[in-house]
Parts: C-alpha cells; sequence; structure tokens
C-alpha cells in the first residue's frame, strides 16, 4: 500500500492509501470511500462492466460512475480518472494501465516505487531528474586508481571488488617477504584456490556449460594471452 492525496473536482483534499495492483485492469475507488469522502463522481456516458480474475463480473455489477481527482505521492503528481466499483479491501487500486504509462522502478526488497520514466520528468514531476557530470579524468581515477604504497588498517570495502582484489593482493606480497606459505592467515579457508595444483585442474563438468561444437581437421585461431594486471 502507498500513501497518496487525492483531490477531488471539488478542490477538497484526503490523504488515504491505494493498492497498487498489475492485475488490475483499470484504475479504481472504492464507491463507498467516494460517497463517504464526499468526492464527486460523474455519471458514465455508457456502463462500462469489469470482470474478475475468474472472467465473472464484479459483484456491484457495471460501472456507472467515475471520479476525476488529481493524486500525489510524494514529488510526483498527475490527474487520473478513477472508475468506482465497491472494493472493500482498498480505497483505490491503481491498476496495469496506469503502470504501463509511468513505469515506475519498484524495489520489492525495500518496499519502494520511484518514478524515473521519460513520462514522468516529462509531465509529472516538479523538475525532471538530472545526473551531476564530473571531469572524464575524474571518473576514471573512481576505476584506475592506483593502490597506495604505505596504507595502515586499511578497510576492505564490501561493496568495491577492486579494493578487496587489491588488499588481498596486497597482503600476499608483503606475507611472502617474511613467509614461507606466501597467504595470510585469514585467508586459509580458501588456500586450496591459491595452490597450483588445483589451478592445473579443469572444474568438473556442470549442467550449466556451455556446448562448442568442435569441426573435425580444423584447429581454433591463435589468440595471444592479454595480462590483466598491471605488473608486466
Amino acid at each position: 500500500m502507498i500513501k497518496v492525496r487525492i483531490i477531488g473536482a471539488d478542490g477538497n483534499e484526503h490523504n488515504t492509501t491505494t493498492l497498487v495492483d498489475s492485475g488490475a485492469s483499470e484504475n479504481f475507488i472504492d464507491k463507498a470511500y467516494a460517497e463517504a469522502s464526499g468526492i464527486p463522481m460523474q455519471q458514465k456516458a455508457t456502463p462500462t462492466r469489469v470482470l474478475t480474475i475468474d472472467g465473472s463480473e464484479v459483484t456491484s455489477g457495471p460501472v456507472t460512475h467515475d471520479a476525476q481527482v488529481h493524486l500525489t505521492i510524494n514529488h510526483h503528481e498527475e490527474d487520473i480518472r478513477l472508475h468506482c466499483i465497491t472494493i472493500g479491501n482498498a480505497p483505490i487500486i491503481l491498476g496495469l494501465p496506469r503502470l504501463k504509462l509511468h513505469d515506475p522502478v519498484i524495489g520489492w526488497k525495500n518496499h519502494t516505487v520511484k518514478f524515473h520514466s521519460d513520462h514522468c520528468a516529462e509531465k509529472c514531476l516538479p523538475s525532471s531528474p538530472r545526473a551531476n557530470t564530473v571531469p572524464e579524468e575524474k571518473a576514471t581515477e573512481q576505476y584506475y586508481r592506483k593502490t597506495p604504497e604505505e596504507e595502515e588498517n586499511w578497510e576492505i570495502s564490501e561493496t568495491d571488488p577492486w579494493e578487496v582484489c587489491q588488499t588481498v593482493n596486497n597482503k600476499i606480497k608483503e606475507t611472502s617477504k617474511t613467509s614461507k606459505n606466501p597467504v595470510p592467515l585469514e585467508y586459509h579457508e580458501f588456500i586450496e584456490v591459491f595452490t597450483e595444483k588445483e589451478a592445473m585442474v579443469p572444474p568438473s563438468h556442470r549442467t550449466q556449460d556451455h556446448h562448442i561444437p568442435l569441426e573435425e581437421g580444423k584447429t581454433s585461431p591463435y589468440e595471444p594471452l592479454r595480462p590483466l594486471n598491471e605488473e608486466k
């Protein structure tokens, strides 16, 4: 459920909640809620049938009235027409047509809804989303920075794999100068991945293996090995 603010045709403001439902074929407002809140409803020229998921018509019968409202979700504003039906468990339902129009980004884990689409930037938001630019050298420095030569108590960032790899490599280099075993003690849990024997054995076959068809009498093209680190 999302907290929203709606303003009816009479200009009165109402704070309520809405259910976002991709299975709903239209956008709806509970008729009893609209009547109790005094939200003006307009009669439709032609009643519309609304079907449930099993194909049967809703118990309240054909939709005979709509409610034109101005709907606000935080800074996102829009004018929307809601079909008046009997819902019961939610004052408003925003269905698939609105999801297609606004194309929101839904964070299922954190229960967030973000409106980043071009339509919202042009029609619904007070100001268009913008990205702050930085000089090219600053941007590249973030990904191709040099490892500090002398750094004490260097913390490993869980969100930066580059720093994790560089920290492990540095510790291995430091340990190899004073110990026969170059793998630091805190990484002995994974010591097998550092052995030459393990590196010479190909991984076992799995169901996800990609099949490469080989043609008899032909050889694969030669490509030189390319170093992946900065050392020569």
